[in-house]
């Protein structure tokens, strides 16, 4: 039987396992790569024994692969492996198929061993005497990823941002505004804060990729929006000498923890190899943000440039007011 499989350029390897029982663990697996020095494409089996490096076998498996098969390439940054397998061996000893595919950077060391983790994509349950197969289960990491960039996303680019709009746009509702806008932050927070709780547990087993710059902007924004929710019960009076400074600090630190947010949100979709779930949520979100910000600071400055008309005319009258007393006196 022959197979051929196709993923992005950018997770720089990826692999098909046959196993007995879905689990990678007792599984021989064909890993294909293109190394970064470039020249062609090489097709490796694996044994997996288990989750150490010292229990997976290069060049073993329970595979019969026929000879001079075993091709990768590269076209349209779309990376393809074949390569064809005598069934009599997959049929009595394998009846799942697992797939992984590898993050950007990581490739496979001179030999052969994979230095760092995998993302494992779905496993299927393949009949292959007719060729059919039925979706089984997904990878829990990937799962945890899409819910902590989900999480994310609707916490600082939608509810934190909302609580900015009514800040700014609402100071007509009196108190309304205020508690409004202090119901929105506190929820974006604690948004936030279970959106990173989730980062924390996968990224201890993915512990081969690099998330520092994510994980610093990470930190600087929990820091931020800390700061923020401080900041509110120690709101000075309305009538305070440090109620003008207060706000002025408090305001700014609101837009650089915004802006944060939305550069390290691209951090993290380039990191999750812009899923599409995930970059489409993100799209959506971002353009109501920009399109509401738009309409309500069109508006706002509308209102600015009325009351503005207004006090001039009402200015203008009280001085010819003025006058004609002074010409009656």
């Amino acid at each position: 039987m022959s197979f051929i499989l196709s993923v992005n350029f950018a997770s720089n390897w990826f692999a098909m396992g046959f196993s007995p029982t879905g689990a990678m663990i007792g599984s021989s697996a064909l890993v294909g790569y293109i190394s970064p020095e470039g020249g062609d494409g090489v097709v490796k089996q694996y044994y997996l024994a288990g989750k150490t490096s010292d229990q997976v076998f290069v060049h073993q498996g329970n595979l019969s692969i026929v000879p001079n098969t075993e091709v990768v390439t590269l076209h349209n940054q779309t990376m393809y492996m074949a390569f064809q397998v005598d069934m009599e061996t997959v049929l009595t000893k394998s009846k799942k198929v697992i797939y992984a595919y590898g993050y950007s950077g990581i490739y496979p060391n001179s030999s052969g061993y994979i230095e760092g983790p995998h993302r494992a994509t779905f496993e299927t349950s393949l009949d292959f005497s007719t060729g059919s197969s039925i979706a089984v289960a997904s990878d829990p990491i990937t799962k945890l990823i899409r819910i902590h960039g989900t999480v994310s996303i609707v916490a600082w680019q939608f509810v934190v941002s909302l609580g900015a709009f009514i800040a700014r746009y609402g100071r007509g509702w009196g108190s309304v505004c205020f508690r409004i806008h202090v119901i929105s932050q506190v929820a974006g927070y604690l948004l936030g804060i279970a959106g990173a709780a989730i980062a924390i547990q996968f990224t201890r087993q993915l512990s081969g990729v690099v998330w520092h710059n994510h994980r610093i902007f990470g930190i600087v924004i929990i820091v931020m929006a800390s700061m923020q929710v401080l900041a509110i019960c120690a709101r000075p009076k309305a009538e305070s000498k440090y109620r003008n400074a207060w706000m002025l600090c408090h305001v700014n630190l609101g837009r650089v923890l915004l802006l944060c947010a939305t550069v390290n949100a691209l951090i993290g979709l380039n990191l999750a190899n812009n899923d599409a779930l995930l970059m489409a949520l993100y799209i959506v979100t971002v353009s109501i943000t920009v399109l509401a910000f738009l309409i309500f600071e069109i508006l706002h400055q509308r209102r600015i440039k009325s009351n503005r008309q207004v006090s001039a005319q009402s200015s203008t009258t009280k001085g010819i007011s003025n006058y004609e007393m002074m010409q009656k006196m």
